[in-house]
Parts: structure tokens; sequence; C-alpha cells
């Protein structure tokens, strides 16, 4: 059986998908299992929930973290419901750019997603094939000034969990696909529009996991049944 396990950090970003992933799987037959699991929100929790949904629901062919991320500006104009797949993640925080802060040798700081499974979700949705990083904060950023400085660094936006999430499948062999969608630019205001736009990037996250799914799930290391 092919097994594909959606992540997210909260429930409410996995409320839209239970339906749909249980009528796709139920048509699929045996042959396929969707499981959806909570992992907890920012670094320590997502790092810990993520090893513990992989544990319990045992071997894992591949695992999709979804939910929403903040633009910075300089990165394109704002549009609620984005799509990003990234294809790689960096831990990011203005102490370390301005050479306050160090990160030792053994703590992750950048790591590549899986080069197969983000080129099968860009191919489903049909979005650019060029190369994006994401960045893992440990707060959300509510400073225009150092929103603009995180910025300038090259990332395209930033999460709380992404990072810490992809340790935990690399520590597991699983390859991970992040798959987000775009609630607000990064700053004083992002926190205010992450309320007005939340349903609006689920909504997105769900109609692209359902097409990446109804394609076939191009990507993974063998083909939905």
């Amino acid at each position: 059986m092919l097994k594909i396990l959606i992540l997210a950090a909260h429930e409410l970003e996995l409320q839209p998908l239970h339906q749909p992933l249980a009528t796709l799987a139920a048509a699929a037959g045996d042959g396929l299992s969707l499981e959806l699991a909570s992992v907890g929100v920012g670094l320590t929790a997502a790092g810990a929930g993520s090893a513990r949904a992989l544990g319990r629901q045992g071997p894992v062919d591949a695992a999709i973290l979804v939910g929403s991320y903040g633009r910075y500006r300089g990165h394109g104009d704002f549009e609620p419901g984005q799509l990003l797949v990234p294809s790689a993640l960096e831990l990011l925080d203005g102490a370390l750019l301005d050479g306050r802060a160090a990160v030792p040798d053994p703590m992750p700081q950048r790591l590549e997603l899986d080069a197969d499974l983000r080129g099968g979700l860009i191919e489903a949705l049909a979005l650019s094939p060029a190369a994006t990083r994401l960045a893992t904060t440990l707060a959300i950023t509510t400073d225009d000034a150092l929103a603009a400085r995180l910025g300038r660094a090259g990332c395209e936006g930033e999460n709380l969990e992404a990072l810490a999430v992809a340790e935990a499948c690399r520590l597991w062999n699983v390859p991970l696909g992040v798959l987000l969608a775009c609630t607000n630019v990064v700053g004083a205001a992002g926190r205010a529009q992450w309320l007005a736009h939340r349903e609006t990037a689920a909504e997105a996250t769900r109609q692209a996991l359902c097409q990446w799914l109804e394609h076939g799930a191009p990507g993974l290391s063998q083909p939905l049944p």
C-alpha cells in the first residue's frame, strides 16, 4: 500500500481536506492510504509533532506539509492564496544576519527538499520551476524594518514550522514536499492579514493537493494505484 502523510501545524489547516481526501482514497481502493496529522505551531512543537506522527504511522512513502506563509516585500506582488512549493528551507534570524548570533555546526540551518516530489507538485500545479527558498523563523516577524532586512536575505517568505518538519522527515528518511499558500505580507500588518486570508489559504492548499493527487501524484517513487 502506498501511504502519504499530510501534515499541518494546526487542525484548522487540515479541516478542508478530510472529506475530499477520504473520497480520493476510497476511489483508489486498498492500494492508497492518505493520513492527516496536525503537528503543532512553531519550531519546537512541529519538530516533535512530526516525529511523533511519522513514528505512529509506520512506513510512509512521502509526506506533504500544507499550511500558510507570509511573503517578504520585494518578492512579487501580494496575492492571498498564492501557492509556494519551495526547493529549500532556511533558518533565518535578524541576529544571525547581523553577525550577533551563530548556529553551531550540528544544528540544521538549511535543508534541500526532495527534488522529485517538488518537481511533481510543480508539474501538477503548473507553477514556475525556479528554485525558491522559504525561511523558518523562531517567531512571527511583526516589525516592518526587520521584515525588510530578512527579505533581502533571499527567501520568498517565512513560516514557523517547515524546517522542523523537514528535519523530522529527514531523520525518518521520508521524502517531504512543502505546499503553502500566502496569507500576508510579513510585517506590522501581517497578523491582521493572516486572520483575513487564512481561509483563502486553506482552500488554495486543498485545491492544490487534490489536483496533485488527481494527476496521479507525480514525483512519488511509485505511481498511485
